[in-house]
């Protein structure tokens, strides 16, 4: 008795042991993801084995899985479509087959599994104060580097993270680019949405610092000059007024009159932008036909190439309609990188090219299914819809942004994915649970 009372007591120990390491082990990760995406690969990487080690022993300890039937279909159905147009490049000798696969069969299983321990409101609440310090750390980095260029900071209080970072102030307009810029294409429509909310007791954060970390980051994203990110701040309201009609009636009435005095604020905050471009002399007129002229072919480099581009792959994809060349294909006439050619800014252009429009649609298929399960989240009014829309909003903006740069090619960005699917999953289990109280 007193043997077995002792052992019950080590698991306990050794299962609060192993959850706090994997508590203290997502903390880091995601802030590594979030911003210095892409670098320190090798720290991110033992990180992400802590992170499954911990995982593993909790769920053995435990004996849960702690996913939902539904989520682990979902999952069986993503890996088995990775799976087999993987197996399908290999078979038609694709040189990236292998590269690509692991993207679409082995990512999602690991993110499963080490997000799959987010069981509870308060990890959410948990993962909500990472994306916010986060927000903070990129923003306090992007303006550390900025007065470090232009000598205001000297070097020896400027801590250089070597996130590709590059900056020109020329004439009439500035830019800059580094990682950690594509961070804030999710976190600046997630910090719009969680302003929309006056249940931001629900994440415990004090709305004066989202409003703060707003007006930095899209202060900074003017300045920056990038301009997928800046369109994509214009399209948020446009975002939150389609999630907020499937919100109950009630609800969505009062969601729509706060939406109304944020975007006043955020108005406010776009002239204060213009306003800083104009303290620095640079000239709105040009600042705006560079944001217009990424639609034009003609005008801009990046756009001629993506031209360029969506034509040769389509007419590639034309030769072989149904299912496509298998993940890893490459083009005879067009390469972009000389280590990955098989990789192309179009990313959802590339997929048709890869999977073919039986491909393209079980994808489609894949994402609607989180967007099918979000809407009824929010018809629910339950506590999860006011976690999961700001996540969500984020999200969406990425797959926008996706668009025309591979980011979910990479681990590194891979999370916005799943952070929807830790809420869906935590909805679904909920109702399990509340579904066998019921029948008791």
């Amino acid at each position: 008795m007193i043997k077995s009372i002792m052992i019950n007591n080590y698991i306990c120990y050794l299962n609060k042991l192993t959850k706090f390491l994997w508590i203290i082990s997502i903390i880091i990760l995601f802030l590594l993801l979030l911003i210095v995406p892409t670098k320190y690969d090798k720290i991110v990487f033992i990180l992400i084995l802590f992170c499954l080690f911990f995982s593993l022993i909790n769920i053995l300890i435990t004996g849960n899985l702690n996913l939902h039937k539904e989520i682990i279909l979902w999952l069986f159905f993503l890996i088995s479509i990775g799976s087999f147009f993987t197996t399908y490049g290999i078979f038609r000798n694709n040189i990236g087959a292998l590269s690509n696969g692991k993207v679409y069969i082995l990512y999602p299983l690991i993110y499963c599994i080490i997000l799959s321990r987010f069981n509870s409101l308060k990890l959410i609440k948990l993962l909500h104060k990472i994306l916010l310090i986060s927000d903070f750390i990129i923003c306090f980095y992007i303006i550390s580097f900025i007065l470090n260029y232009i000598k205001i900071l000297p070097d020896k209080f400027f801590i250089n993270l070597n996130l590709g970072q590059s900056i020109g102030i020329y004439k009439y307009y500035m830019e800059f680019n580094l990682y950690s810029l594509s961070s804030l294409i999710f976190l600046i429509p997630y910090n719009f949405a969680l302003l929309i909310q006056d249940k931001n007791e629900i994440i415990g954060i004090k709305k004066i610092i989202i409003y703060v970390l707003f007006t930095f980051s899209v202060s900074l994203s003017f300045l920056s000059g990038r301009r997928i990110l800046i369109f994509l701040i214009f399209i948020t309201p446009i975002l939150l007024v389609i999630f907020f009609n499937y919100f109950p009636t009630e609800e969505k009435n009062i969601l729509l009159s706060k939406l109304k005095k944020i975007v006043i604020y955020f108005l406010l905050v776009v002239f204060f932008a213009l306003f800083l471009l104009i303290i620095f002399n640079f000239n709105i007129k040009i600042f705006i036909e560079n944001l217009f002229n990424a639609f034009n072919p003609k005008k801009d480099i990046s756009a001629n190439l993506r031209y360029t581009q969506f034509y040769a792959l389509i007419n590639d994809w034309l030769k072989r309609p149904i299912l496509g060349y298998g993940f890893g294909a490459t083009l005879k006439y067009l390469v972009r990188s000389e280590t990955m050619p098989w990789a192309f800014e179009l990313t959802y252009i590339s997929l048709l090219h890869q999977t073919g429009i039986v491909g393209l649609i079980l994808y489609l298929i894949s994402i609607g299914w989180i967007y099918y399960r979000a809407i009824i989240i929010f018809k629910s009014n339950s506590i999860y819809s006011y976690h999961l829309l700001p996540i969500l909003v984020g999200t969406t903006s990425f797959l926008i942004a996706n668009s025309t740069n591979p980011y979910l090619a990479k681990f590194s960005y891979l999370w916005v994915i799943f952070l929807p699917i830790i809420l869906i999953n935590l909805s679904l289990l909920e109702e399990k649970n509340e579904r066998n109280f019921s029948d008791n």
